[in-house]
């Protein structure tokens, strides 16, 4: 790791000195030269910097996270600042934590913007659901195809230049040469319109709030998060609805069978109105 840091700056240092040295040069040969040679020298320098500088910056991230070496990668769209949109993600499941870390960056991002960069842990018990979403369809455009007919400016110029050679004859011949206007070729474009992401929604303190991934990320949260799925997520729904119902016919029959053991209401009052409560379940 040190050899490498060496190797890095031995690096940055070489470029200094020789766009140092290349103005210098340039300059005996010519003193106009430096004036367009030493800011292109600069910018190289301060650009293989830059790329130094936020390499070492996301190299010691990545030194204080245990990334799995059997991690899943996913394409992350948008919903947090943290991480990199449009780019690919590490994303793995540790200690009932969903965890999420860019595994690339854009180029012309500087050590500044690398050390915005953060861990996303979402806990499951905080995951209410995934799902996928959006639209997908092809819109065909034509555009050509006009053109063609008769233009009036050519028959105007074509039957007088006719005229004055054969008469009404070369004059008629003439306006029909000239006045054929060209047909433009027909052309077609297919125009794509991809709107599907895989959308997981999370509760944080009192919001609910949704990543954004790619369409087929689905089935990297599949295969960590199976039980987080909306189909699972419905039927668990579901079943709690159901599950509370039961509760409370069960209450509601234990309450007809007190009002019946006080003589309130008679046996024939009590099975009448528990089977009206059986058959909502």
């Amino acid at each position: 790791m040190k050899e490498a840091e060496k190797e890095k700056k031995s690096v940055g240092c070489f470029s200094y000195f020789f766009g140092a040295g290349l103005g210098m040069l340039t300059g005996f040969i010519h003193p106009v030269i430096p004036l367009f040679a030493i800011p292109f020298m600069l910018y190289v320098v301060f650009k293989v910097n830059r790329e130094i500088s936020a390499e070492d910056s996301y190299k010691s991230l990545l030194s204080k996270m245990s990334i799995p070496k059997k991690t899943e990668f996913v394409t992350f769209l948008e919903g947090a600042d943290s991480l990199v949109p449009n780019h690919p993600h590490y994303f793995w499941l540790e200690d009932n934590f969903i965890h999420i870390f860019p595994q690339k960056y854009p180029e012309t991002y500087s050590q500044y913007d690398i050390q915005k960069l953060k861990l996303v842990k979402i806990p499951l018990q905080a995951i209410e659901y995934y799902s996928a979403k959006g639209d997908f369809y092809t819109e065909t455009k034509i555009s050509g195809g006009g053109g063609g007919g008769i233009s009036l400016k050519g028959a105007l110029v074509g039957g007088v230049v006719g005229a004055t050679v054969g008469g009404k004859t070369g004059g008629a011949a003439g306006a029909i040469i000239a006045g054929r206007k060209k047909v433009k070729d027909v052309q077609s474009e297919t125009i794509i319109h991809d709107s599907r992401a895989t959308c997981l929604y999370y509760r944080y303190e009192n919001d609910v709030c949704v990543l954004r991934f790619g369409y087929n990320d689905y089935d990297v949260l599949y295969k960590l998060i199976p039980e987080k799925s909306y189909d699972a997520h419905v039927l668990i729904q579901a079943k709690h609805t159901t599950d509370k119902t039961s509760m409370d016919v069960a209450d509601q029959i234990k309450s007809l069978k007190n009002l019946k053991d006080e003589g309130i209401i008679n046996e024939e009052e009590f099975e009448a109105a528990k089977g009206k409560l059986l058959n909502k379940l």
